[in-house]
């Protein structure tokens, strides 16, 4: 499978805005921003890789983003794969109340700090005010690269498994 070379842009890593995907080091990840009420503090939740479901700095690096003309949609392959819990959802995509979706991960080295982003790149603990469990979750999705509504090739651009 291959995807047109006009899908995507070279970037900085640092320079990419909220609710971007980026492809560093090989691996996929997720441009974010907590918004404490010292201020926004921007990073990334890796997506793929050897980091993946984990929240990091933003390295200053050049990588691949998407195009601007090109979107991503987020699709599961089956919907039974999607359950509810009261465990922290670390590396998957929850369904909140109202639809819609959050990526949600965890600090570098501390699994009980996780948070959940809406797919603009905002924190949502910052909206909600509370822990939204339990959660309908699943950690088996694909990110798949469209354009004018309609998907591009015939494979996902990334595939997230548990992990």
């Amino acid at each position: 499978m291959s995807f047109p070379v006009e899908a995507f842009v070279r970037v900085r890593a640092v320079d990419t805005t909220c609710g971007t995907f980026v492809l560093l080091r090989g691996a996929w990840a997720f441009r974010c921003r907590f918004s404490p009420a010292d201020g926004p503090n921007e990073k990334l939740l890796w997506m793929t890789g050897e980091n993946a479901g984990q929240i990091s700095g933003i390295p200053d690096e050049i990588g691949l983003s998407i195009a601007p003309r090109f979107k991503v949609q987020t699709r599961f392959s089956d919907p039974s794969n999607v359950v509810s819990t009261y465990d922290t959802p670390l590396g998957s995509v929850v369904l909140p109340d109202g639809g819609g979706l959050q990526y949600w991960g965890h600090i570098m080295g501390s699994q009980r700090h996780a948070y959940g982003f809406d797919s603009s790149g905002e924190d949502v603990q910052a909206d909600k005010g509370h822990w939204p469990a339990p959660f309908l979750h699943t950690n088996t999705f694909e990110v798949w690269l469209e354009m004018d509504g309609s998907p591009i090739g015939e494979k996902p651009l990334f595939s997230v498994h548990p992990l």
